[in-house]
C-alpha cells in the first residue's frame, strides 16, 4: 500500500488516523443531555470543538470536500440492512456491516464526499439520526472524517 499511496499519502493517511482517534474520544466523552434541545446544542458544541482541533492540528482543507464517514449500531445485523439501503439512495458508499469485537452489536460504515461546516454537520447528524430511531431500537454512533484520497 505504501509503494502506491506514496510518501505524501501516508502521512495524509497517518494524520487522518491521529484525527479520527481524537474525534472519538471527544465523541465517546462527551455526556448526551436529558432533552433534544440540550442534546443538539451538545452536539453542536462537540462539533464546534473537532473542528476547531482539525484546523489547528492538521493542513485539511475543511471548506473543501473531505471523506465523510458515519456509523451507526443495532444488536442485530437485519435491522441495519433497510438503513444501509437507504442511505446507499441519498447517495452514501457503504463500507461495511460487522459485528463487534464483543459481538454484542453489529455496525454500519458509510461514506460520503461532501463539504461540511459546523451546522450542516450538526443537521446531518440530526438527519442520521432520525433514520436510525426508526431502525428498531438502532442508533446513530457519530462520524470521522479525512481528506478525499485521488
Amino acid at each position: 500500500m505504501a509503494a502506491a499511496v506514496g510518501r505524501n499519502g501516508m502521512k495524509l493517511l497517518i494524520i487522518a488516523i491521529i484525527c479520527i482517534a481524537a474525534i472519538t474520544t471527544l465523541y465517546f466523552t462527551m455526556k448526551p443531555s436529558a432533552s433534544t434541545r440540550a442534546q443538539e446544542s451538545s452536539r453542536r458544541e462537540m462539533n464546534a470543538r473537532a473542528f476547531s482541533g482539525m484546523r489547528s492540528e492538521t493542513k485539511w482543507n475543511l471548506e473543501g470536500d473531505m471523506l465523510w464517514g458515519f456509523f451507526f449500531t443495532n444488536p442485530t445485523k437485519p435491522a441495519l440492512e433497510p438503513v444501509a439501503k437507504q442511505l446507499e439512495k441519498m447517495g452514501y458508499r457503504i463500507v461495511d456491516i460487522y459485528l463487534d469485537d464483543k459481538k454484542e452489536n453489529w455496525w454500519l460504515h458509510v461514506e460520503k464526499i461532501e463539504t461540511h461546516n459546523v451546522d450542516s454537520l450538526t443537521r446531518r447528524e440530526e438527519e442520521l439520526s432520525e433514520i436510525a430511531l426508526k431502525s428498531n431500537p438502532g442508533s446513530y454512533d457519530g462520524w470521522d472524517v479525512g481528506p478525499v484520497l485521488k
